[in-house]
Protein backbone atom coordinates (compact mmCIF):
# COMPACT_ATOMS: atom_id res chain seq x y z
CA UNK A 1 0.00 0.00 0.00
CA UNK A 2 1.48 3.46 -1.04
CA UNK A 3 0.71 6.26 0.95
CA UNK A 4 1.82 9.39 -0.85
CA UNK A 5 2.83 12.07 1.09
CA UNK A 6 3.53 16.05 1.53
CA UNK A 7 4.35 18.25 4.33
CA UNK A 8 4.45 22.41 4.39
CA UNK A 9 6.74 23.64 6.73
CA UNK A 10 8.20 27.19 7.96
CA UNK A 11 11.10 27.52 5.78
CA UNK A 12 14.78 26.12 6.47
CA UNK A 13 17.25 26.55 9.94
CA UNK A 14 20.61 25.47 10.16
CA UNK A 15 20.35 21.74 10.75
CA UNK A 16 17.56 21.42 7.89
CA UNK A 17 14.40 21.55 7.46
CA UNK A 18 12.20 24.04 9.52
CA UNK A 19 9.25 23.22 12.04
CA UNK A 20 6.08 21.34 10.60
CA UNK A 21 2.97 22.82 9.82
CA UNK A 22 0.65 20.80 7.48
CA UNK A 23 0.87 16.78 6.79
CA UNK A 24 -0.96 14.95 4.23
CA UNK A 25 -1.11 11.46 2.87
CA UNK A 26 -3.32 10.16 0.21
CA UNK A 27 -3.39 6.44 -1.16
CA UNK A 28 -3.23 5.90 -4.42
CA UNK A 29 -6.84 4.46 -4.98
CA UNK A 30 -8.36 7.43 -2.38
CA UNK A 31 -9.73 5.40 -0.17
CA UNK A 32 -7.40 6.32 2.78
CA UNK A 33 -6.51 10.02 3.20
CA UNK A 34 -4.88 11.68 6.51
CA UNK A 35 -4.59 15.51 6.63
CA UNK A 36 -3.82 17.36 9.61
CA UNK A 37 -2.51 21.20 10.80
CA UNK A 38 -0.21 22.38 13.40
CA UNK A 39 0.93 25.69 15.45
CA UNK A 40 3.08 27.63 13.33
CA UNK A 41 4.85 30.05 15.72
CA UNK A 42 6.66 32.40 13.67
CA UNK A 43 5.82 31.79 10.21
CA UNK A 44 8.30 33.19 7.62
CA UNK A 45 6.60 35.92 4.97
CA UNK A 46 6.52 32.61 2.49
CA UNK A 47 3.99 31.09 4.83
CA UNK A 48 2.38 33.86 5.83
CA UNK A 49 1.38 35.03 1.87
CA UNK A 50 1.93 30.89 0.70
CA UNK A 51 0.66 28.50 3.00
CA UNK A 52 -1.30 29.26 5.91
CA UNK A 53 -4.14 31.10 3.83
CA UNK A 54 -4.43 27.29 2.34
CA UNK A 55 -4.41 25.41 5.47
CA UNK A 56 -8.50 25.21 5.21
CA UNK A 57 -8.41 23.79 8.73
CA UNK A 58 -7.62 24.83 12.23
CA UNK A 59 -4.16 23.95 14.23
CA UNK A 60 -4.40 21.01 16.86
CA UNK A 61 -1.45 20.33 19.12
CA UNK A 62 1.23 18.18 17.92
CA UNK A 63 0.70 15.26 20.23
CA UNK A 64 -2.66 15.33 18.76
CA UNK A 65 -1.56 15.03 15.13
CA UNK A 66 0.91 12.13 16.43
CA UNK A 67 -1.97 10.00 18.68
CA UNK A 68 -3.83 10.63 14.80
CA UNK A 69 -1.32 9.56 12.23
CA UNK A 70 -0.66 6.70 14.50
CA UNK A 71 -4.39 5.18 14.70
CA UNK A 72 -4.62 6.62 10.79
CA UNK A 73 -1.43 4.00 9.80
CA UNK A 74 -2.29 1.29 12.27
CA UNK A 75 -6.07 1.32 11.02
CA UNK A 76 -4.52 1.30 7.11
CA UNK A 77 -2.42 -1.84 8.07
CA UNK A 78 -5.46 -3.46 9.32
CA UNK A 79 -6.96 -3.27 6.49
CA UNK A 80 -4.70 -3.90 3.70
CA UNK A 81 -2.46 -7.23 3.03
CA UNK A 82 0.78 -5.19 1.81
CA UNK A 83 3.09 -3.10 3.95
CA UNK A 84 3.06 0.83 3.80
CA UNK A 85 5.19 2.53 1.44
CA UNK A 86 5.12 6.48 2.71
CA UNK A 87 6.33 7.77 -1.14
CA UNK A 88 7.51 11.30 -1.70
CA UNK A 89 8.99 13.70 -3.78
CA UNK A 90 11.11 15.64 -2.16
CA UNK A 91 13.88 14.41 1.36
CA UNK A 92 12.21 17.07 3.65
CA UNK A 93 8.85 15.64 3.39
CA UNK A 94 10.40 12.26 4.95
CA UNK A 95 12.71 13.65 7.26
CA UNK A 96 9.04 15.61 9.15
CA UNK A 97 7.43 12.41 8.79
CA UNK A 98 9.94 10.47 10.79
CA UNK A 99 10.83 13.80 13.35
CA UNK A 100 7.09 13.24 14.49
CA UNK A 101 7.88 9.73 15.17
CA UNK A 102 10.52 10.83 17.91
CA UNK A 103 9.99 10.70 21.28
CA UNK A 104 13.17 11.23 22.84
CA UNK A 105 16.84 9.55 22.90
CA UNK A 106 15.91 5.79 21.72
CA UNK A 107 12.37 6.32 21.88
CA UNK A 108 9.86 6.49 19.17
CA UNK A 109 6.18 5.95 18.61
CA UNK A 110 4.65 2.29 17.56
CA UNK A 111 3.82 2.10 14.04
CA UNK A 112 3.34 -0.75 11.49
CA UNK A 113 6.14 -1.67 9.41
CA UNK A 114 6.80 1.68 7.44
CA UNK A 115 8.77 1.42 4.04
CA UNK A 116 9.73 4.93 2.42
CA UNK A 117 10.23 5.63 -1.66
CA UNK A 118 11.80 9.48 -2.23
CA UNK A 119 11.08 9.78 -6.03
CA UNK A 120 12.10 12.77 -7.31
CA UNK A 121 10.79 12.54 -10.39
CA UNK A 122 7.27 13.09 -9.15
CA UNK A 123 5.71 16.62 -9.21
CA UNK A 124 2.77 18.62 -7.41
CA UNK A 125 2.61 20.95 -10.19
CA UNK A 126 -1.30 19.91 -10.75
CA UNK A 127 -2.00 20.26 -7.48
CA UNK A 128 -5.16 22.17 -7.10
CA UNK A 129 -4.42 23.93 -4.19
CA UNK A 130 -0.73 24.57 -3.74
CA UNK A 131 0.99 24.52 -0.85
CA UNK A 132 -2.12 22.64 0.56
CA UNK A 133 -0.26 19.35 2.12
CA UNK A 134 -3.42 17.43 1.30
CA UNK A 135 -3.61 18.94 -2.00
CA UNK A 136 -0.32 17.86 -3.00
CA UNK A 137 -0.17 14.68 -1.93
CA UNK A 138 -3.12 14.00 -4.25
CA UNK A 139 -1.43 15.60 -7.13
CA UNK A 140 1.56 13.25 -6.15
CA UNK A 141 -0.43 10.23 -5.93
CA UNK A 142 -1.97 11.40 -9.48
CA UNK A 143 1.22 11.85 -11.16
CA UNK A 144 2.72 8.47 -9.94
CA UNK A 145 -0.60 6.68 -11.27
CA UNK A 146 0.40 8.45 -14.62
CA UNK A 147 3.95 7.62 -14.59
CA UNK A 148 3.30 3.77 -14.01
CA UNK A 149 0.73 3.72 -16.26
CA UNK A 150 2.76 5.30 -19.06
CA UNK A 151 4.92 2.50 -18.35
CA UNK A 152 2.73 0.22 -18.67
CA UNK A 153 1.38 1.20 -21.97
CA UNK A 154 4.98 1.38 -23.31
CA UNK A 155 5.80 -2.29 -22.24
CA UNK A 156 2.32 -3.23 -23.98
CA UNK A 157 3.36 -2.18 -27.56
CA UNK A 158 6.88 -3.27 -27.20
CA UNK A 159 5.43 -7.17 -26.90
CA UNK A 160 3.11 -6.43 -29.74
Amino acid sequence: MYLFLDCEFNGWHDQGTGDLISLGLVSIDGKYEFYEVVNCKNPSPFVVQHVLPKLGQSAIPMWELVKKLCNFLWEVNSQEEDHITIVADYPSDIELFNRILLLGQGQCINVPVLGFLLDLSLTTKNSMIPHNALADARALSIDYALKHAHKVLSYAKRID
